[in-house]
C-alpha cells in the first residue's frame, strides 16, 4: 500500500515540499473526520473549536499543495532529477526491481533493460507506452514494441562491441555509451562492464528533446552500478 502511494505522489508532484503539505493536510482532515465510540456504543465526531481549527488546517494544507505545484517554475530536468536522486537513495533487492522503479517514473523511459552475467532482465510501463504509441502514432502494440526492443538491445550491444573493437586505434579509451535519437523517442545503451550491459528506451521525443530521458538513464546506469558492486563484494 505505501508503495503505491508513493508511486501516485511521485506521478502528481514534482518537489518534496507539496508533498510533505499534501500527507500532512490529509492526515489532519482524516483525524477530524473520524468518528468517536462512545461507552454506550454510539458514535460521534468531535465538533469543538479546536477540531474545527485542525480541519481547517487540514484543507489549508492541501491548498498549499495544489498551489505549490501549479506555480511550481522549476525545469523539468530539475524535476527529474528530483526524482531519480529519491531512487538512488534506496536499496533493491533485485536488478528487476530497480528497472521496475525507474519505468515507473512519470515521463523518462518506457521500457529498461539489464544482461548481468548469464541472466537478463527487462521491465516494460505498460500504460504510458500504451499511451504514447498512440500519441506518436506508431503502429505496434505494447508486445510488439517490447520484442523489437529486445531484439535491438542485443543488436546494439554487439554493435557497440565491434565499434569498439574498430575505434581502439583511435586511444581515448573504452566506447561504453551510445544514444540514438529518433524522430519518436530514442534509445540508450551502456556497458557498464565487461558483464553487464545496460539498455533503455522511450517513444517521446518530448523527453529525448529536453534531456529527461537522458538524465533518468544515467541515474538508472548508477543505481544498477551501485547494486551489483554490492552483489559482488558479498
Amino acid at each position: 500500500m505505501w508503495e503505491n502511494l508513493g508511486k501516485w505522489l511521485m506521478k502528481r508532484f514534482s518537489s518534496p515540499l507539496p508533498v510533505l503539505f499534501f500527507l500532512l493536510g490529509a492526515a489532519l482532515i482524516i483525524v477530524e473526520a473520524v468518528e468517536i465510540r462512545l461507552p454506550d456504543g454510539t458514535h460521534m465526531l468531535r465538533v469543538n473549536e479546536f477540531s474545527v481549527f485542525v480541519l481547517a488546517l487540514g484543507i489549508v494544507l492541501i491548498l498549499a499543495a495544489a498551489l505549490l505545484q501549479f506555480f511550481d517554475r522549476r525545469t523539468p530536468q530539475d524535476k527529474k532529477s528530483w526524482q531519480t536522486d529519491m531512487l538512488e537513495t534506496r536499496s533493491y533487492a533485485s536488478l528487476g526491481e530497480i528497472l521496475q522503479a525507474y519505468v515507473d517514473l512519470p515521463g523518462g523511459l518506457d521500457f529498461a533493460f539489464c544482461a548481468y552475467n548469464s541472466e537478463t532482465y527487462h521491465v516494460v510501463g505498460n500504460e504510458q507506452l500504451s499511451r504514447r504509441l498512440i500519441h506518436s502514432r506508431v503502429h505496434r502494440n505494447i508486445e510488439e514494441q517490447t520484442k523489437y526492443y529486445l531484439d535491438l538491445a542485443r543488436e546494439v550491444h554487439s554493435l557497440a562491441q565491434s565499434t569498439y573493437a574498430a575505434m581502439k586505434t583511435l586511444d581515448q579509451g573504452n566506447l561504453f555509451r551510445l544514444v540514438y535519437d529518433m524522430e519518436k523517442g530514442g534509445l540508450f545503451y551502456t556497458q557498464v562492464s565487461d558483464h553487464c550491459y545496460v539498455a533503455g528506451a522511450t517513444v517521446d521525443q518530448a523527453s529525448m528533446g529536453d534531456n529527461t530521458a537522458d538524465l533518468e538513464m544515467r541515474s538508472l546506469v548508477k543505481t544498477v552500478e551501485q547494486h551489483i558492486a554490492h552483489l559482488e563484494s558479498q
